[in-house]
Formats: C-alpha cells, structure tokens, sequence
C-alpha cells in the first residue's frame, strides 16, 4: 500500500542527487522516480517510470506546477525496505518497487527495479543496496507484448517479449549521443527495432548500418542485443546473441 505520511528509512549514508519535483507530495524515506516528463514522482506508472533514489526529506508540491521544487533523493546506500514474503533465500536477488514504499523479489511487468536486496531482516523487511537509473551499470527491465514506443527517458532500460503472442515493434526514439538500450527475445515471436525515418541501425554480424528507416530483427527467444547512439542519427550495436537481420 502506498504511504500517505513521512516515513523513519533506516539508511546507509550516499550521495544526494535533486531533481525538479512534480506536482506531488513526495515523503521523506519513500521511493521516488522520474516521470516520462522527466520529473521527480511519488508513482512508478505501472511500471514505466524509472527509479531515482530515496526521498531525503519531504517535499510537498502538490499544490503547484511541475518543477515550482526541487527535491532531493539519497541515490547510493543501503537501504531498509518493506514488502512481505522475504527470507534468507532472498538475499542477492534484485528488488522492484510496486510503490512509493513497498518492494517485491518477484520481477513483473508492472515492477521497478531498485536495486540488490543484501541484507535480511524480517519476513516483511530487508536490506537493498539501491540502484537507480543513473547509477553506473543499473538497468530497468521492461516485459512488452504489444508495440511500443520507446523515449530518451527509457535510455538504460532493458526491454524483453516475454509473453509475446505476436510480432512486437519498438518504434526508438531520435538517436541521440549517450542513449542506450537492450532489446531480448522473449518469446519465439519476432522483435523489430524500428528507427525513424532518417536514421538507422547498424546489422550487428558487420556493423555496417542499413538504409535509413529500415528495422532490425530477430524472433529467436534468448537473442539479445545491445543498441547505443554514439554519432546523433546512427544507432551502433555493441554485443548481441543469435541472429539479427535487417529489413529488406
């Protein structure tokens, strides 16, 4: 259930990071992420907001416009955190949010991804070594079974098929520098990684980029690939499994 009021987090100290608030009240030791408007946010929207630290301290804007406050968020440490279902086992698996305050180990859909759970506590608490979105090697992952367009806040993000029943289209974004993302097959249904129509993507068995437009494929479940834009226009692919094609 979603908090309403300041909470007591016990912490490891880590460094501060501030954000432009949304229009929300955003408590202090509850879980906050970054909205697709790239604001800070109490609301992991089913899934498609990032991660981006703890709340260090309250900050109510709830009765302004986005961006009125800053507010800031703890984004290293170790944290502890709440949820049910935990036990010793628990202990190295990775923690997602289903709130602004409650976390699972069970990876879903609809879950965000916070980091490393390293310590036990209790059936309802353990200890999490947070990981946001900036943080150096962290990940979101994202299951999509229906076409969808990706955007500059997905940058990081991992995105498979699982449970595709049909062709999944990812439509990217402008290829802009330091955008990056990882696509997996899921699922034995094809994946297509579409960029716009100007720009492309490079084949990953030569590098050589395909005419502009043009997508890249696969439908192998367990193939994998890594896409990152490095010169603005031009997606490059730096490691990918099984066999990826372009459109003709």
């Amino acid at each position: 259930m979603a908090v309403t009021a300041n909470q007591l987090t016990k912490r490891q100290e880590g460094c501060r990071v501030s954000y432009p608030a949304a229009a929300a009240n955003l408590y202090e030791g509850s879980l906050a992420f970054i909205n697709s408007a790239g604001y800070l946010d109490d609301d992991t929207a089913t899934g498609a907001n990032a991660f981006a630290g703890i709340v260090v301290a309250q900050c109510d804007n709830s009765g302004g416009s986005a961006g009125d406050l800053n507010a800031e968020v703890y984004a290293e440490g170790v944290f502890e955190l709440t949820g049910t279902g935990f036990a010793q086992t628990s202990v190295g698996r990775a923690a997602f949010a289903t709130d602004n305050y409650t976390i699972t180990a069970a990876p879903s859909a609809s879950g965000v991804y916070v980091g490393r759970i390293v310590g036990y506590v209790s059936s309802t608490k353990v200890l999490v070594s947070i990981e946001p979105i900036e943080s150096a090697g962290a990940s979101t992952v994202q299951t999509k079974t229906a076409d969808y367009t990706v955007t500059a806040g997905d940058s990081g993000r991992t995105f498979t098929t699982n449970g595709a029943s049909g062709t999944v289209v990812f439509s990217m974004p402008a290829a802009v520098p330091g955008l990056k993302y990882r696509f997996h097959v899921g699922a034995a249904q094809e994946l297509r990684i579409d960029p716009n129509g100007t720009e492309t993507i490079s084949l990953p068995s030569t590098g050589v980029a395909g005419a502009a437009g043009k997508y890249l494929t696969a439908n192998a479940a367990g193939e994998t690939v890594d896409v990152e834009c490095a010169v603005a226009g031009t997606w490059s692919v730096f490691g990918y499994t099984g066999t990826w094609t372009a459109e003709p």
